[in-house]
């Protein structure tokens, strides 16, 4: 019998990885030419290792939430362990004993602390969840600080000042602000006012007050009150006012302002050592140019100005003020000669162009209420 012949050994190959033909098909055997038009489907990646892959996805979760952790909410994963809270706090119970026992690594030891041995006291604490950047910063750890930039429109408007002020010191020298030594010093003058100022001020204040009550008219206190009521009102400043100007002018003699039963204003001066020229002279120019005399709208009467006799001790001096209306002192009635008529029993009318009623021997008015017949017998 013809033996067989002994077959070859069998080779076995290394089994290869079993792919599900569903999720894997077939490779097909296409030209070079053709690949960009054959389809291509993405498997998913197998998870080689789950045990490795969940300690890497806690780790991560638990830098994140750590106290001395510098990154942002950013870095944690997208899908979270469900047991990363319990994993979590046996970390933090872990690195709690061990900085106790004194075991603490330098790297596992807070950045606070870290940053105060490495940079000393003046080091910056940083709170929790800071981000700093170490890498691209111009000063790790620390602060940076850039130099000012000034703004170029103020910069050219701090020049174009400089050079004005430039310009104008070229036309003055420091000798313009020298006084030569044979000058001697300034003479001072205490300041005196001309009495024409005065009155001048005055006018310029009335005309002002009545540009003023056009525009919001004028204040009438009490009611319907005239100026003339108003400067009545004012009679105790206008008598102290009317002294303490005397006595400045005549420190030496004695002086007295006051108002007399008819209501005008008396100015009176003691005789003795007094000459009555003198006093005359200055009297008729206080009645002309002094402020208060213009603001009272009082009037020398010319018929009781500068009275005196042997009898009397004093000299007076009579103003008419501008709330008793007297009556218009003419020529025929100051060289004695009499009017037609009589009107010494009438009474002087209030102020303004309509008579508002009579008044009394001071200057008051007298209200009187009239009825007509018609509207006092009206059913």
């Amino acid at each position: 019998m013809e033996e067989e012949p002994e077959s070859a050994p069998e080779v076995t190959e290394p089994e290869a990885d079993v792919v599900d033909e569903q999720k894997s098909p077939p490779r097909q055997h296409t030209p070079e030419k053709s690949n960009y038009l054959s389809k291509t489907v993405v498997q998913p990646k197998p998870v080689t290792d789950a045990q490795t892959h969940q300690g890497t996805e806690c780790s991560s979760v638990i830098k994140a939430f750590s106290p001395g952790s510098f990154a942002g909410i950013r870095a944690l994963p997208t899908n979270i362990h469900p047991d990363f809270r319990q994993e979590s706090l046996m970390q933090t119970l872990e690195n709690t004993k061990e900085e106790k026992s004194g075991k603490t690594s330098p790297t596992r030891a807070s950045p606070v602390s870290r940053l105060a041995r490495d940079k000393g006291s003046n080091s910056t604490r940083v709170p929790k969840g800071q981000r700093r950047r170490q890498k691209y910063g111009g000063m790790p750890q620390t602060f940076t600080s850039y130099e000012y930039m000034s703004d170029p429109v103020q910069d050219k408007l701090a020049k174009r000042r400089e050079e004005i002020n430039k310009g104008k010191e070229k036309w003055l020298s420091p000798d313009d602000f020298k006084t030569h030594k044979s000058r001697g010093l300034l003479n001072r003058h205490t300041y005196s006012m001309s009495p024409y100022e005065l009155l001048q001020e005055a006018a310029k204040r009335e005309s002002v007050d009545t540009k003023q009550k056009i525009l919001h008219g004028p204040v009438r206190a009490g009611g319907c009150v005239n100026q003339a009521q108003q400067a009545k009102i004012r009679l105790k400043e206008l008598l102290k006012s009317l002294i303490r100007l005397l006595k400045r002018d005549w420190p030496q003699a004695t002086i007295d302002a006051f108002v007399d039963d008819t209501g005008y204003v008396v100015v009176s001066y003691l005789k003795e050592g007094m000459s009555l020229k003198h006093v005359n002279a200055y009297m008729n120019r206080f009645a002309k140019l002094n402020a208060t005399v213009y603001e009272f709208k009082l009037k020398k009467d010319a018929t009781r100005w500068g009275v005196t006799n042997e009898e009397m001790e004093n000299t007076f001096f009579v103003f008419c003020p501008p709330w008793i209306h007297s009556k218009p002192q003419l020529s025929k009635r100051l060289h004695g000669v009499k009017a037609k008529h009589d009107t010494s029993h009438e009474l002087a009318l209030d102020s303004g162009r309509i008579p508002f009623g009579p008044q009394s021997a001071s200057g008051n008015s007298i209200q009187i209420h009239v009825r007509n017949l018609a509207y006092a017998f009206k059913t």
